[in-house]
């Protein structure tokens, strides 16, 4: 389970330290590396692959080297630092790379002040390790799961008798598609603490996304049975829900969503009753039962519930998505427009990239009805976290030509690996699509 304390911090250092300024520096894949010296530069990069593969004390004999190659290679100390068991080295590489640090390039700069800043923490306070567990969530997020998983083998030898680390390794294992694994995991952390639920949840999403559905509810009702909030029990049965899209089985789907909402409501809780609607539209085949489930949705938001301002105006945005492109689709051009306008107005005072996805794949999704490919194309790379959007974006990029783009985007698609109905409904026909080949 991601811890969200670092989340923000780690994933805008992550953001700059792809578009760093470059000083005289090789280039790797993620970041500048300034060194004078050829043979530094070529350690220090099989260094980095040994290091997504795991091969962690190969890695740090390749930094060492490259620090011997070139005594002013501030990243190789740094990485030292992060990955080093021994601490008296680890101390003494923190150091060198502290005092290094003007010689580096803005990037690396960012790179080399938290690197510090977590070791030094990490010497006074293991919570501190939770840091590593956000910067593997980013990394898996970029899909670089070599050093996601890295940085998760550093976080269990932090915390070896806690359910977290287990339970973070699990989520992001089953993120790439190794679904033993991270089911191993998740048991492992359920071992070390029986009543961690996310990981009884997380047990239950992966068989969901085996297509065991029968299993995975049987997985949700354990989780459902010894949720520790009428929230959180709420939440896995909108998630045993999905099991029955899955199997497309859309009859049994509206039941559990219909018996979820009902149970929400009854429990005062506005927001999950929302949701269950919200989540019911989005399999539907025909718009105005979509439509329908959207304005229950809607009407249900409104309650004054204790749901935070926060969430309601992202679900509310999630909400107005889908009614825009359900009420376009049916044809019905002026709700369409009244709704764009209210998601409009909503995107224009929020940062949320929740809120900002919403209104550009809505957006995306009706300009592509309207054969206006480019406009089209400019909102839909702005959602690239939802399979409707990147399925309509890899159309918008075969018929405008882009083959490299539709195929990356494809790609994309095909490995997303989330216990959505969205990706439900969409990854397993684009899976079944694949070009003989790929």
């Amino acid at each position: 389970m991601r811890c969200a304390v670092w989340s923000v911090v780690v994933c805008l250092l992550a953001a700059e330290l792809c578009f760093g300024h470059h000083i005289k520096q090789g280039t790797t894949r993620t970041l500048p590396v300034t060194t004078s010296s050829p043979k530094a530069h070529a350690l220090f990069e099989r260094a980095m692959q040994d290091y997504e593969n795991l091969h962690l004390e190969r890695a740090n004999d390749g930094w060492r080297a490259a620090s011997h190659a070139d005594p002013n290679f501030a990243l190789a100390y740094a990485w030292i630092a992060f990955n080093g068991r021994d601490p008296v080295e680890a101390s003494a590489a923190r150091r060198k790379a502290k005092e290094l640090i003007e010689k580096t390039s803005p990037g690396e700069k960012l790179m080399l002040q938290w690197i510090v800043s977590v070791q030094e923490a990490l010497a006074i306070d293991k919570n501190y390790a939770a840091a590593l567990n956000d910067v593997a969530y980013c990394f898996a997020r970029d899909r670089d799961f070599g050093k996601a998983f890295g940085a998760m083998e550093r976080y269990i030898v932090l915390l070896p008798k806690e359910p977290n680390p287990q339970d973070s390794y699990g989520e992001i294992l089953r993120m790439s598609g190794n679904y033993d694994a991270a089911l191993e995991h998740y048991q492992e952390a359920l071992r070390i603490d029986p009543g961690f639920i996310s990981s009884q949840l997380g047990i239950a999403d992966t068989y969901a996304l085996m297509g065991d559905e029968k299993r995975a509810r049987t997985e949700y009702d354990k989780a459902i049975q010894s949720a520790p909030t009428a929230a959180d029990k709420i939440d896995y049965m909108l998630q045993r829900s999905a099991s029955w899209v899955r199997e497309k089985n859309y009859a049994e789907a509206d039941k559990a969503f219909a018996e979820t909402a009902g149970a929400a409501a009854a429990q005062g809780l506005d927001l999950e009753e929302a949701q269950a609607h919200r989540i019911t539209s989005i399999y539907q085949s025909d718009d105005e039962m979509a439509l329908k489930h959207l304005q229950e949705a809607e009407q249900a938001l409104a309650h004054k519930g204790n749901a935070t301002e926060a969430d309601v105006l992202q679900e509310k945005a999630i909400i107005l998505r889908y009614r825009a492109v359900r009420a376009d689709h049916a044809g019905n051009a002026e709700v369409a427009s009244k709704t764009m306008q209210q998601l409009e107005a909503i995107a224009g005072g929020s940062r949320s990239y929740i809120v900002q996805g919403a209104y550009h794949g809505a957006m995306g999704a009706m300009l592509m009805r309207k054969e206006k490919v480019d406009e089209a194309i400019a909102h839909l790379e702005e959602d690239q976290e939802n399979p409707f959007s990147l399925e309509l974006l890899a159309r918008a990029y075969q018929i405008r030509g882009d083959s490299e783009k539709r195929h990356e985007v494809e790609v994309k698609l095909r490995s997303l690996n989330v216990p959505t109905v969205e990706q439900a409904m969409v990854v397993p026909e684009v899976r079944a699509q694949r070009p003989t080949g790929e």
